[in-house]
């Protein structure tokens, strides 16, 4: 609801004002003069000030002044009322960032008429900020990912001179080693940046990259392979377990394999070397519906997720890591669904189901 402060020092105008906008649905303050609508313009933060020009104390050219010095109120639409004796003061209200002035006497349409000028021209100012920050920061988040890899790329060329130069028993190549391997991940985790926000703000259609393509494919071997591969590279090889159904689903195969990927990555960081990861693969004819589930119980990583976790909420989700929100947003394009699960003893379950194509 609007908020407005009536400054008045006539006591009979300021109740016939304020019973007036009350009456329209206003929210109202009022004050008898402008140092009592100082106080009130701080506390009550009104989105629109009305207020009389002479008045005791502090008058309302002297209060105007006051607040435009002030960052927070100084945006706030300022109306003056004013007798047509004090129409001299109006070239000085204005240069101090008076929005309007209504001369008294005045009616109801006058008073409201000027009222709703001002604040559509100043929710118009505000929605015009808004787009364009928005704008910036969209600019920002699409070209910091550009910005990152070009570094990353210059990185591991380096890297690569390096490597080149110095020989395997130096104490400088196990250095050497753990900087491309932070590179990749850092790679990996800003081709999740850019994977996710083209996901989250474009639709499907305008989405380009073989992420999205539209297909349908037979699982079995390839969720496999994927899985090994991910164990591999995260050196636990030994630790992984898995239990396949074969099925073809609705579903590209870049897509599951990413998923793949992405879940184990998460897993294998969040788990210790011996500790059991779990990959299932689970056909359910009769809802028509192929379920992947990553199980493994937490031995570190900080986070502390929710008994149920549908990943509604994108704030939440993002809380957990660009992984598993990158998989929140595949998983939706095509249909599925992305949930969370963790039992009493630390278990953690990641569980994505998609819509299944059955065989003729």
């Amino acid at each position: 609801m609007t908020r407005i402060l009536v400054i008045e020092d006539e006591k009979r105008v300021l109740e016939n004002i304020l019973e007036l906008l009350n009456a329209e649905g206003f929210e109202t303050c009022g004050a008898c003069d402008g140092e009592q609508g100082f106080q009130k313009i701080l506390t009550e933060h009104p989105d629109l000030i009305l207020c009389d020009v002479r008045m005791p104390r502090l008058d309302g050219l002297g209060l105007l002044a006051r607040i435009s010095k002030i960052q927070d109120v100084a945006h706030i639409p300022f109306i003056f009322l004013t007798a047509l004796s004090e129409r001299a003061d109006l070239r000085v209200a204005m240069e101090l960032g008076a929005d309007d002035y209504i001369p008294k006497p005045f009616g109801r349409k006058e008073l409201l008429d000027a009222i709703s000028r001002r604040l559509q021209k100043h929710d118009g100012l505000i929605q015009s900020v808004k787009r364009k920050t928005v704008l910036e920061n969209a600019w920002m988040a699409w070209r910091m990912p550009i910005e990152i890899e070009s570094a990353l790329t210059n990185t591991l060329n380096f890297v690569q001179t390096i490597e080149a130069q110095v020989s395997e028993e130096s104490s400088l190549a196990l250095a050497v080693q753990g900087l491309r391997s932070s590179a990749h991940q850092l790679a990996h985790a800003v081709q999740n940046y850019s994977l996710w926000l083209r996901l989250r703000f474009h639709s499907r259609e305008s989405v380009p990259g073989p992420e999205l393509l539209s297909g349908t494919q037979r699982v079995k071997s390839m969720i496999e392979e994927m899985a090994l591969a991910s164990a591999w590279q995260s050196h636990r090889r030994d630790d992984l377990q898995l239990s396949v159904d074969e099925a073809t689903v609705g579903v590209s195969l870049p897509v599951v394999q990413r998923i793949v990927e992405e879940l184990l990555t998460h897993a294998f960081s969040h788990t210790m070397q011996g500790d059991k990861v779990n990959l299932q693969g689970r056909l359910n004819i009769r809802r028509n519906t192929y379920t992947l589930e990553v199980t493994y119980t937490q031995s570190y990583g900080g986070e502390e997720l929710p008994s149920v976790f549908g990943g509604d909420d994108e704030e939440k989700m993002l809380h957990y890591g660009l992984s598993l929100a990158v998989v929140k947003e595949l998983a939706g394009t095509f249909a599925g669904q992305f949930t969370i699960l963790r039992d009493e003893d630390g278990k953690i379950c990641y569980q994505v189901v998609f819509p299944m194509k059955l065989e003729e």
